[in-house]
């Protein structure tokens, strides 16, 4: 073979791997947007997070997973904010509690939590073939954190799901 043939040839069989990767990888990938931290220092969500909201929203991820501090201090118009600018992105999102997204008075900030966010503080989900682990290293029970580790009770609920 002469060189433009085999860099005829070279071409034609890469195109042909770029294409069945592209094609096999289409079929069960999935992406993601993992990110944090969206409070200022004031008790409202920083404004960046709006602009990167839709800097994600540009890059069409399956879901976003939020990993807490949503705002400084959990109240009703904080949450609802917060809510408000993870809709309005259109990505579908699962939310995972920080310690500012917590109070002192547990039961008032539970009813809170029902109320305004709703689900559990702990869940699982799945996208593809993948499983999703959303921990919370706050007890039911006192509101304490468990220095750093999951209580008994989400150990339990481990266990049963996997």
């Amino acid at each position: 073979m002469n060189r433009p043939t085999v860099l005829s040839a070279t071409r034609t069989v890469l195109c042909v791997f770029l294409l069945v990767l592209l094609i096999s990888r289409g079929a069960d990938a999935f992406s993601f947007v993992v990110l944090g931290d969206s409070r200022d220092n004031g008790l409202k969500t920083a404004p960046p997070f709006s602009a990167l909201l839709k800097e994600i929203s540009l890059l069409a991820p399956d879901f976003m997973v939020h990993t807490g501090d949503w705002i400084v201090q959990p109240d009703q118009k904080s949450w609802e904010q917060f809510l408000s600018l993870m809709k309005g992105s259109g990505i579908p999102y699962h939310l995972v509690i920080g310690n500012h997204d917590i109070s002192p008075d547990w039961k008032t900030w539970t009813a809170l939590h029902d109320r305004v966010i709703g689900g559990p503080l702990y869940y699982s989900f799945k996208q593809e073939h993948c499983s999703f682990i959303i921990l919370c290293c706050y007890s039911d029970l006192n509101r304490k954190t468990q220095e750093g580790k999951i209580d008994a009770q989400q150990f339990a609920w481990l266990d049963n799901d996997t």
